[in-house]
């Protein structure tokens, strides 16, 4: 709404038309992510939607919400999946989401069924705002101990010593290659930027390596890669800690290293805040690479400057959001399991 992106007069009512929205209409996405939906639950005046959004408008023998609590069941998601067409952008015709069957009650009961089902999704909405704030605070303790307007004190109630600044390189060493013949003994991860290690078989549901595996590299419990691909959430990549496993094996092509004498945790977080997104900046050499990765090479890399503090500061600063990050874990797991009921209950409902 504040950029200047406008169409005229003639194209937006050519699609208000049939592309207007009114409270009570039900969104159900229908190109490139199948199946989501919503409920338009305001007044909206002049706002037209795109074709890639199906709009749905209950009329007085549906309750709206027990319609919306209807497509997201198990049962339709699966009619969705088969008039899935596969290509490049997946997508469903609108023709064949009207041959979508439904069993509908009777107008009371599918009342009772939405209001229940509501009290369901007030309960998850809840949850995910706790998720946020926990996560939102952790950003604001993140950029006050990195902007050392927050100061820890010694066990003497003494200050610290000054922060020196130093090369990346400076304070870790390089790991690569690994000297292992039976590879397939090693979980095989890969990062996300939104949520760090991931086993290769838990995220895709297979080890997607290949022949490749052996030429992964060995990284041992806190050891440490940079994951230089582009992405929304990280545009100058991400750098995690590998604390799961004794020995795991991670994709060649991130950089991956041991920190010497500094708290490992202290430098992910330090990437974490993005404060080092300037430096990685000007080491790009060129834009995004075609598998994605920005052109920044190892030894670039190790030349990123970091403002560092001593290092019984920095194991005080990585305890204190590893705690911060333990909360926001444990908020996330009661909102798995309220999105698993929920979904347990769809699926009892909607046969």
């Amino acid at each position: 709404m504040d950029d200047d992106r406008t169409i005229s007069k003639k194209d937006f009512d050519d699609i208000y038309k049939s592309y207007s929205l009114q409270k009570g209409d039900i969104l159900l996405t229908i190109v490139g992510t199948i199946g989501k939906v919503a409920i338009v639950d305001t007044e909206c005046n002049n706002i037209a939607f795109q074709r890639s959004v199906s709009i749905l408008r209950p009329n007085n023998k549906l309750n709206y919400f027990f319609s919306k609590s209807y497509l997201e069941s198990p049962l339709v998601k699966k009619q969705l999946l088969l008039k899935t067409t596969i290509s490049a952008q997946p997508g469903v015709y609108l023709k064949d989401i009207k041959k979508i069957k439904i069993f509908i009650p009777s107008l009371l009961e599918q009342e009772k069924i939405g209001e229940f089902l509501s009290k369901v999704d007030e309960r998850i909405e809840k949850q995910e705002e706790k998720v946020e704030l926990l996560k939102e605070r952790k950003k604001g303790w993140m950029q006050q101990l990195f902007s050392q307007s927050i100061r820890f004190k010694d066990e003497n109630g003494q200050d610290y010593p000054a922060w020196e600044e130093k090369k990346l390189g400076e304070i870790s060493q390089r790991v690569q290659g690994n000297k292992f013949k039976e590879v397939e003994q090693f979980e095989v991860l890969t990062i996300s930027a939104s949520q760090g290690w991931l086993n290769q078989k838990e995220r895709f549901g297979k080890v997607i390596a290949g022949k490749e595996l052996k030429n992964y590299t060995v990284l041992k419990r806190g050891e440490l890669s940079y994951n230089h691909g582009s992405s929304k959430i990280a545009p100058f990549g991400t750098v995690f800690v590998q604390d799961s496993y004794d020995i795991a094996l991670v994709p060649k092509v991130y950089h991956s290293f041991k920190i010497l004498e500094e708290n490992s945790k202290f430098i992910q977080y330090y990437f974490e805040t993005r404060k080092l997104d300037r430096g990685l900046r000007r080491l790009v050499s060129s834009s995004a690479r075609m598998d994605g990765l920005l052109n920044i090479t190892y030894d670039n890399f190790m030349t990123i400057k970091l403002l560092l503090p001593s290092l019984p500061e920095q194991e005080k600063i990585a305890e204190f959001l590893s705690k911060q990050d333990e909360l926001v874990e444990k908020e996330e797991e009661k909102l798995s399991l309220l999105k698993e009921q929920k979904k347990g209950l769809l699926q009892q409902m909607f046969v």
